[in-house]
Order: structure tokens, then sequence, then C-alpha cells
């Protein structure tokens, strides 16, 4: 088989290599046929795709995700999972994933009869420490003989069809497994947003959607030697939130690393675990903020699996997740699905900390191929017709930057914090995504907050330090979370470029909350 690279002399005879050696063409050229027909299949003119495969070569994450494979409900499976994708996200093919709970039944248990299903605190593990990589879906062999269940709703209903077959001492196990399962899928759910900006900005900058430590903190060594037991089982979604799953059965204390010199904040993010009901203050029930702990360090976090019918307070904490000092982090309410209630509107948590730290937040249309940034050198060497097909339409770029890029920033002062916001692109109307208003959260943790909302004072002015007054410009300090809620209208954001500038705008400009009291 040739090696057919892509300039080689048609008159001389190219290397050939072995079928075995280049296995993965089959599947690499499956997916991009795949993708190239969709792109030309008449009703999906300027549609995205999304394929999955489950083999191929470098460079599939241009036409594909992929999923590892069938795997089985073991702890093995688990832990190898996890170092599998933050592998791959170092390689580039960020969209990546496994099946959660297992696609056969543990291949420990072969010699046992059916039926087989998997260890309900197995899948709760899974469902908990796997809620913010990027492919997260329960996929299985549902059969007699292989596997009768999988749904985490059916280990509610477990002991009235299967009862004989389980230990009784184990009934409050099962009732937990759907409650534990849903509060992690609601969770990602209202993260939803940080999960598609790092997605929107891996086309930008090829950063991992998932990354290991080793990619966010490079400059802690200690992570290549005394703590490099870390690296493969820790991950963080982009770079402000740390996610430490438990991959071991029997356990109720785990060892987890904080990297780095930042400090680190046990998540305050939540999600109403007694249904769908709105925040009155529009933070989406986000708890109090606890005391930070530096990085560096290693620390011993209590996360047995509670009694969820009973304590579902403590669901929150099954699986250790912490925040970086000066995160600013966008949550959304939870739905159903993607496609329930297009306007959300967000809520954007801003996290104290001791340097000035930016975020991006990206609002499109969520399905057209022409929301890319017309820029990126993916894209802008499109512009010219497919020289081998003139006839092909699909040639040309089809990026046209319909987006709209929000800027948060975050800066610091003696006195004051200061939170400026600005659009550096606005090509898209997101009034149908996020409504009228940006909404901000302004932290600060419980052990230095105030106590009094009359310590805390607010102002909004522009980069010149120009006051701005408007009615809809509000905000409230909240002393039973040390919080201070704030709402911007989104008119009142300068857009700097883009189809929607802003008139007069230019490079720089922004409006801010200044904030006293809350450093």
């Amino acid at each position: 088989m040739s090696d057919d690279t892509y300039n080689q002399d048609p008159k001389k005879q190219t290397p050939t290599k072995t079928a075995i050696e280049l296995w993965g063409l089959y599947s690499y050229n499956l997916h991009k046929a795949t993708y190239h027909g969709l792109n030309k299949l008449k009703g999906r003119e300027n549609k995205r795709n999304f394929i999955i495969g489950r083999g191929s070569l470098t460079g599939m994450h241009r036409f594909a995700g992929l999923w590892t494979g069938d795997n089985g409900s073991s702890w093995d499976f688990w832990r190898i999972s996890l170092a599998q994708v933050l592998a791959l996200g170092y390689s580039g093919l960020t969209i990546a994933g496994v099946d959660m709970g297992g696609f056969t039944f543990d291949p420990a248990q072969s010699n046992l009869p059916p039926p087989h299903w998997c260890d309900p605190e197995l899948l709760i593990r899974w469902y908990s420490g796997a809620f913010l990589l990027p492919w997260y879906r329960n996929h299985y062999n549902q059969h007699f003989d292989t596997k009768v269940f999988q749904e985490p709703w059916q280990y509610t209903y477990a002991f009235e069809k299967y009862g004989n077959l389980i230990p009784s001492n184990l009934y409050s196990l099962y009732m937990s497994v759907e409650p534990i399962c849903r509060y992690y899928v609601q969770l990602r759910y209202s993260l939803i947003q940080v999960l598609y900006d790092t997605m929107f900005a891996n086309l930008i900058n090829g950063l991992p959607i998932a990354r290991a430590m080793l990619v966010t903190d490079p400059d802690d060594t200690s992570l290549f030697n005394a703590n490099d037991d870390y690296i493969d089982n820790q991950y963080l979604l982009g770079y402000n939130i740390l996610v430490c799953p438990v991959v071991n059965p029997g356990i109720t204390n785990r060892d987890i690393y904080l990297p780095g010199s930042d400090m680190w904040y046990p998540s305050n993010l939540r999600v109403n675990v007694n249904g769908f009901g709105n925040d009155p203050f529009g933070l989406k029930h986000a708890t109090q903020l606890e005391k930070p702990v530096s990085g560096g360090t290693t620390l011993s976090f209590g996360c047995s699996i509670p009694d969820a019918v009973k304590n579902a307070s403590q669901i929150a904490y099954v699986t250790p997740v912490y925040i970086r000092a000066g995160a600013i982090i966008p949550q959304v309410d939870v739905r159903q699905s993607i496609n329930e209630n297009d306007q959300n509107s967000v809520c954007i948590h801003v996290y104290p900390g001791s340097k000035d730290t930016s975020y991006s937040m990206y609002l499109d249309d969520g399905v057209s191929r022409d929301s890319a940034p017309s820029g990126l050198p993916q894209y802008k060497y499109r512009e010219q017709p497919d020289i081998h097909n003139p006839n092909n339409a699909g040639g040309a770029n089809e990026a046209k930057s319909k987006y709209r890029e929000v800027k948060i920033g975050q800066s610091y002062a003696p006195s004051y914090r200061m939170i400026a916001l600005s659009h550096p692109w606005d090509g898209y109307d997101a009034s149908s995504n996020v409504g009228s208003t940006y909404n901000l959260g302004i932290w600060a943790p419980k052990s230095t907050a105030p106590t009094n909302a009359q310590q805390v004072s607010f102002s909004f002015q522009d980069q010149d330090g120009k006051s701005i007054s408007d009615s809809a410009l509000v905000g409230s300090y909240d002393t039973t979370r040390d919080v201070l809620s704030v709402s911007v209208p989104v008119a009142l954001v300068p857009s700097l470029a883009g189809p929607n500038t802003s008139s007069g705008a230019g490079a720089g400009k922004y409006i801010a909350v200044k904030v006293t009291g809350l450093n």
C-alpha cells in the first residue's frame, strides 16, 4: 500500500507499507468522506456535523470525535478512560470519550451466569467523575446474556426485579444511583457554556477541552516527579475548574493535589437537588465560598457516597471539585436538553484572586458553520474554490464570523476590584441566547467577607474612569452568601469590532463595575 503523500511525484514509485501499518487510514478516510458528504447533502447547507468514530489517525479531529471503543464495567476501565481522554487531548483529539459504565459487563465476571449490570458504586463514580469530560454518554450492550440495564433510574427499581440477587445492605446505595447521577448530569448542563467556550477556543488555540495539569500548570515541576501520580486521574475543564474523580472502590477520602502557585476554592457551584426551581438572586443556586487552599498542596477530601435520598445536601461532595482563584465562570439554568428554551440567562461567577484574569464567552446559534472565525488558518485558505473541482461551491470558506465574544476581565488595586466587560467581536445578536442582560456574581470567601451590606459599594465606569449611570445598572450584596449580584444591560457593553460595532467604539473600550469592600 502506498504512503500516498500529498506532494509525491506521480512519475516515481512511492514507498510502500503493509496494510497493518496504515490500518487507521480506513476509518480516517471513512470519517473524512462522511464529513464532506454531509457538508454537501441537500438540506444540510451551513449545518455543522457531529460524527464519532472509534479508530483513526492523527488529523481526524478535523472530521470526527473519537469514541475509544467497547469497554467493560470495571474499575480498571474507568481509570484507563481518564488517562485515555487526557492523552488524546495532548495529541490534538479533543472531542473524545468512553462509554460511561462500560459497554459490556465486567470481564472479571465472565464466569458468572447472567443477568449482569454495572456495579452501582462504579456507575456513581463514573457519572460524577466524568461530568466535565467532552464526551459524556451512557452506552451499553443491552441483552439478557450481557447487561439487562444500566440507566440510572433502573437502579431505583432493581430490588423489585432482582432483589433475590442483591444483598439487602446495598439498598441505600442502589437508591442513591439515580439522584446522584441526575445531579451531576444537571451540573454539567448548567456549565454547558463553559464546555462550549472551551470547544470554541479550541478552534482558535488548539488547546484541549479536558486538560491535564501538565497543560495548565507546566511550571509546577512536582508534576514530573513527586506528584506524577495525579496527572492522569485529575483534569481541568479549560483552565479554571479542577475535577478529581474517585477511581477506586470503597473510597471515603481521596488525596488530591492542587497544582501551581494559585489559590484554589472548593467549588461552590450547585444545582437545585430538589427540582428545577429558579434562584431568587439569579446565582443558579451557588453557595457560600469557603476558605481557599494554596496551590502545591496535597490534601485529603471526604467524598463518601451518601444516602442521597435522606442526605441530598452531601451529593455535591461525591467528587472533589476546585476552582482556581481569579476564575470567571458562566453558569446557565438546567434544561432537559440543549434545545429546550433557547434563551437561557447566564450568571457570570467572578472569583477573588491576586492577579489580573480574563475569560472569553462565545455566543452563536449553535448549529451553523458560518459562526466560525473566518480569519483562522484552517478557514482563511478556503476562500478560493477547489482547484480540483471548480464546480464545488463547498470548497469556498463558509466561516463568516457570525458569533459574539464577551470578554470579562478582572483587575485589582489595593482598595477595589474592577470587573470589565466588552465585545471584542460582535457578529451575532445573542439576545435569543442570553436575553438582554449579563448577570454577575462577584464572590468573596465567607471567612473574610463583610457581614454588613453597607460595607460593600459599587459603581460603573468606562475605560477612562468616567462614571456611567443607567437605571438598568443595578446590584445588591447578599450577606447570606457573601456575593454581590450585578446586572449589566447588554446594550451598554461596547462592541469593538464586527457588524454590530458600537458607534465610536475603539480598541480598549469597556464598561466596568468598580467594587470596594470585597478585596
